[in-house]
């Protein structure tokens, strides 16, 4: 049977044995005192050996007193009551060790030197410390008062800083904390210093105010706390910020210009629960806005004021943005990059009052179309009137003469397109009041260089619907020019709520948009930006509607303006190019297993020829009716014959070049033959991948004909995570069984089989590009051909603490947050040894009891591919922890000089934890040494645990001399 005591009964023993249970107050006598004055400057109540207040005393300064400290050695007390004066000597500290005690300063602590060299305990009242050093170390000081310190605070071995609820805490010089310190704030700091956290360790590291309010007065870059944020921030002064802030009350900015600014790619996150606020008439200069918070965001306090730019995205996962006198602008200072605003639905955005400016950035590489709408209500021509220089109708610049006949901006009109001639239908402006909206948007002629356009207004966020025709069967019909009509980026297909998915009914799956740099419309599906115009083509005859919703937009912010990417699933894609000028010419040719050969509406997307066909070539593909396809979708299961046609400029005839990009990943294991159907010539495309001929207007129509004969496929299953051996490709044809098939990598063999069945499987195949050889004879050019593996990124689980060992006596449990630091990972599995679990990003976790609690963090990719990393916390409470008391060694470990001797725990060491009569830990060490030094240590009585190799702890008690 084992008997246990506490370890606060075995310092209760220790107390009695020492005798130290007589404790003095000291009461100040004079106005004018000194510290060592004895009974001639102290009314002394209880027994004090030499009537000079010490570490186990009391001290009491009376109003109107003036007690000087020691100037020949540092000055100790446990608990300080002060009502008048205290002057403290420059060089040597006044120390508080009271442990869980509450001292109180109501009067001035004055000098320069250091007044709360502090162990543990409570300061409240209501004085000032005017020049004073705070220094706090070993335990935790809790800030109950509202305190100015014009020196430096400084943390270090173990010391934490704990602002309480309701009080305030206003740093004119440095704030410092070493390794294994922190600062808690749960009220008020007010930064006035651009020494704030600059030396020791820095604010991400030791600085917790998830629950306290900051304001901020200095240029110093602004700081973000370990946990993360704060409550409310104030910013009074132009400062900056690289890095996330989580603010879960509210933000007042009053710093003018240039305001507080964020770095690009970070991210202001409003979480809180109950309603937060943006105000102030300050700049607030923003990169990515994000609103998590059912109460919803107020922009402004109902007035005019402040200024809100946006330059990457401002988007709500929950909640109202409500705009109530800020100006929003949305930025926009480089190509293809805008700021924009999602939200969920039209109601998650709500307008009373204040500016909103919209602006898209281009650089033009020549002269040219611009296809142009506004993500603004009722705008005109007139709003871009600074950024184009507007001829031939009423209110531009120049008139149709002075131009030379020309207008310099074109609407579209389905209706009076005419068959073979979708030209009719374009409509020239009449007046600079002309109405751009989504319906009608705009092509406009502008300059080469930088253009920034900008337009203001009410944004839109509504639902809208509105007609697209098509007047008949020819390609000349079904044309609509409309636009993007939010300030965000449409997104065109996402598989199911996409602009596309809403409307695949009605147009085809491509988009259309002049690039001036080539002189040809550019089909695409990539989504589209705002401040963009763009051609669709109505699949049936007939007026449909075609509806918008903010639901179909991303907050993609870089998405490209008036350019084209290449179409998708690795298309072949064919690049026309002439010696006469730099205009060219694209078209696809796409294939999967779900496209047929046969046209297919929505799939095979119509050609857009060049509006100046004098100079400027195309090419596309010819179906068997005839119609001229920029995209043709073929299935890749089966061979087909594909014919080809070119058509010049008429003043660039000569000499023409098709060059076929994307070969080696195109229909892996098909032949590829270019046949020149004027002159014979046949080029096999798995060897030469550019095809050069003379080309004028009477060549032969269609010119060019593909072959595809399929002998084989090859299906490739990526791996499943990093590193691994998960892929797999499957080969397979008719009339291969008995063939082999090699499968290299960087020229080295990895497999040789042959068919069966017609059915080849390779497995245990890492991520890479593979190349292939055969025996079948239709084979072609294999070795030109790629089978590409691929893997997702790396999974690596990591995470960062403040301490890993805490001690709670003070306050009977800690809250600890768990900062990660995992990279290719989008979800999370905590375990933090205490019965709890998480699956937030970075959590909180309480402990109320000690003991040694491993933390194990699974992180996981989207394949559910998952790394663990496990780290131990030891947490120490002297109030609950047992000790069995036949462990328990009494008598006294050896001191060689003030060294523990440990050589009899050589062998089986695992930790020493050293503490105070007090119970608090004073030292711990995981590292074993044979002597010990505590010469550092203040002479006494220690208690000493060791935990050895079988986590048996032995218990010894010390006295330590000077």
């Amino acid at each position: 049977m084992f008997i246990y005591i506490s370890r606060f009964l075995l310092f209760s023993f220790i107390l009695l044995s020492a005798n130290l249970f007589s404790q003095a107050k000291f009461t100040s006598k004079n106005a004018i005192g000194d510290w060592d004055g004895g009974t001639s400057d102290w009314t002394i109540t209880g027994t004090d050996a030499d009537n000079i207040p010490d570490e186990n005393d009391t001290v009491e300064i009376q109003v109107g007193h003036n007690i000087n400290t020691l100037s020949t050695q540092s000055t100790r007390i446990c608990k300080i009551i002060n009502n008048g004066e205290i002057t403290i000597n420059t060089t040597y500290p006044l120390y508080v060790y009271g442990n869980g005690t509450t001292s109180q300063n109501n009067g001035i602590i004055s000098g320069s030197g250091i007044y709360w060299q502090v162990r543990s305990g409570t300061l409240e009242g209501s004085g000032t410390m005017p020049n004073a050093k705070l220094n706090i170390s070993f335990q935790n000081l809790f800030l109950d008062k509202d305190l100015t310190i014009n020196n430096e605070i400084a943390l270090a071995s173990g010391g934490n800083l704990f602002i309480n609820s309701g009080r305030t805490l206003t740093i004119n010089d440095v704030i410092k904390a070493s390794s294994g310190t922190s600062v808690t704030n749960n009220g008020t700091v007010i930064v006035n210093s651009s020494s704030f956290f600059t030396l020791n360790e820095p604010s991400t590291n030791v600085f917790f105010s998830s629950s306290g309010n900051i304001v901020w007065n200095t240029s110093l870059a602004f700081s973000v706390p370990a946990d993360g944020g704060y409550n409310d921030v104030t910013i009074n002064s132009s400062t900056s910020l690289d890095g996330n802030l989580n603010i879960t009350g509210d933000l007042q900015n009053n710093s003018s210009s240039p305001g507080f600014s964020f770095s690009s790619g970070n991210i202001l996150t409003f979480n809180g629960s109950a309603a937060q606020e943006i105000s102030g008439s300050g700049i607030n200069n923003i990169y990515n806005l994000t609103l998590n918070n059912a109460s919803g965001l107020s922009l402004g306090m109902g007035i005019a004021q402040g200024v809100l730019n946006i330059n990457e995205c401002m988007q709500t996962l929950n909640g109202a943005f409500t705009q109530n006198g800020i100006t929003i602008n949305l930025k926009s200072s480089s190509e293809n990059e805008a700021g924009v605003i999602k939200v969920n639905n039209e109601t998650d955005f709500i307008r009373t009052s204040g500016g909103f400016v919209c602006e898209r950035y281009f650089n033009a590489s020549n002269h040219g179309w611009r296809m142009i709408g506004a993500p603004i209500e009722n705008t005109s021509l007139n709003d871009w009137d600074d950024e184009f220089i507007y001829c031939g109708f009423a209110g531009a610049d120049y008139s149709y003469a002075f131009c030379n006949n020309f207008c310099s901006v074109w609407f579209y009109d389905e209706t009076q397109a005419t068959a073979g001639n979708k030209n009719d239908g374009l409509d020239s402006a009449t007046n600079i009041t002309n109405s751009v909206s989504p319906d009608n948007a705009a092509l406009i002629y502008g300059s080469s260089g930088t253009t920034t356009l900008s337009v203001s207004g009410i944004p839109e966020f509504d639902d809208i619907s509105f007609n697209v025709t098509r007047q008949g069967a020819d390609n000349a019909f079904g044309w609509n020019l409309i636009s993007n009509p939010y300030p965000a980026t449409l997104d065109w297909t996402n598989g199911s709520s996409g602009f596309y998915d809403d409307n695949s009914s009605v147009i085809d799956n491509a988009h259309y948009i002049f690039n001036s740099s080539s002189g040809n419309y550019v089909s695409s599906t990539n989504d589209i930006p705002h401040s963009q115009g763009f051609w669709v083509k109505k699949t049936n005859t007939g007026t449909s509607n075609l509806n918008f919703s903010v639901s179909q937009t991303t907050s993609e912010y870089t998405t490209s303006f008036t350019k084209s990417l290449n179409g998708i699933n690795n298309p072949l894609k064919l690049v026309l190019t002439n010696d006469a000028n730099s205009y060219y010419d694209v078209c696809y040719l796409m294939s999967s297993p779900y496209y047929s050969h046969n046209y297919e509406p929505g799939i095979d997307i119509y050609k857009f020829l060049t509006p100046d066909p004098y100079n400027v070539p195309n090419i596309y593909f010819l179906d068997s009716a005839g119609r001229m396809l920029d995209r043709n979708c073929v299935n890749s299961n089966s061979s087909g014959q594909f014919y080809l046609d070119a058509i010049p400029g008429t003043f660039s005839q000569g000499n023409h070049t098709i060059t076929f990009q994307n070969l080696p990943q195109f229909m892996i294991g098909s032949c590829l033959i270019l046949e020149d159907l004027e002159t014979g010539i046949i080029t096999d495309l798995r060897t030469d991948s550019s095809y050069t001929f003379y080309h004028d207007t009477s060549s032969l129509s269609p010119r060019f004909k593909i072959n595809i004969t399929l002998d084989y496929n090859i299906n490739v299953n990526n791996s499943t995570c990093f590193q691994d051996s998960s892929g797999s490709i499957i080969v397979f044809g008719n009339g291969v069984s008995g063939d082999y098939f090699s499968l290299y990598n960087d020229g080295l063999i990895i497999d040789s089989s042959y068919f069966i069945n017609d059915t080849l499987i390779i497995g245990g195949l890492s991520a890479g590009i593979y190349n292939f050889s055969t025996s079948d004879t239709g084979s072609c050019s294999a070795g030109n051909q790629e089978i590409i593996i691929l893997e997702p990124n790396q999974v690596i689980a990591d995470f960062s603490f403040l301490n890993d060992t805490i001690d709670i006596t003070a306050t009977g449990n800690v809250k600890v947050y768990f900062k990660n630091q995992s990279v290719g990972a989008t979800s999370y599995s905590w375990d933090f040894g205490n019965g709890d679990t998480s699956n937030v990003e970075s959590p909180y976790a309480n402990y109320t009891h000690d003991g040694t609690y491993n933390i194990q963090l699974k992180a996981f990719n989207d394949s559910l591919c998952e790394d663990i990393i496990n780290k131990q916390i030891v947490i120490i409470s002297n109030n609950i922890t047992t000790i069995e008391t036949n462990l328990i060694n009494q008598s006294n470990l050896i001191l060689i000089d003030n060294k523990i001797d440990l050589r009899d725990y050589r062998e089986n060491f695992k930790q020493i934890n050293i503490y105070d009569l007090n119970g608090r830990l004073v030292l711990t060490k995981r590292r074993f040494e044979s002597l010990l030094d505590i010469n550092k240590f203040d002479s006494g009585i220690y208690l000493v645990e060791i935990l050895d190799k079988d986590n048996i702890v032995h218990s010894h008690k010390i006295s330590k001399t000077k």
